[in-house]
């Protein structure tokens, strides 16, 4: 199994062990679990603060099958409502300056995302 998203995973769980400092799985509540939520909302996006409760969600999971914990706060915990509707296009100057500032072998890979609507990890891990 392959972790693409490993180094994401690793900033996850520092926060996490940041906000739950010498305290084991079972020693938190879904209680702590909304007081880091109320904060960590303040400075973060809904949906950043959805991954990082998707994170500890997953972690929890995993505890609780392998009979390291006995139950999931998080469970209890509800997940912000997220609106990703967001759609912008760079005007034609835009493009230009861009392409201006690369390297042509860089553009090559701006320009095909660009034209495409492809999302970086979507453009990276395409294969022939």
């Amino acid at each position: 199994m392959v972790l693409r998203h490993f180094r994401h995973y690793l900033r996850l769980g520092r926060y996490w062990k940041e906000a739950f400092r010498g305290r084991t799985l079972g020693q938190i509540t879904p209680a702590d679990i909304e007081s880091y939520v109320a904060r960590r909302v303040r400075n973060a996006a809904p949906a950043t603060v959805n991954r990082e409760l998707a994170f500890l969600k997953r972690i929890y999971n995993d505890a609780i099958a392998n009979r390291r914990a006995e139950a999931n706060p998080v469970r209890a915990v509800r997940m912000f409502k997220e609106n990703n509707a967001r759609v912008r296009f760079l005007a034609e100057e835009e493009v230009t300056q861009l392409q201006a500032a690369m390297s042509e072998d860089s553009w090559s890979l701006v320009a095909l995302a660009l034209h495409t609507g492809l999302r970086q990890a979507e453009q990276f891990n395409l294969r022939w």
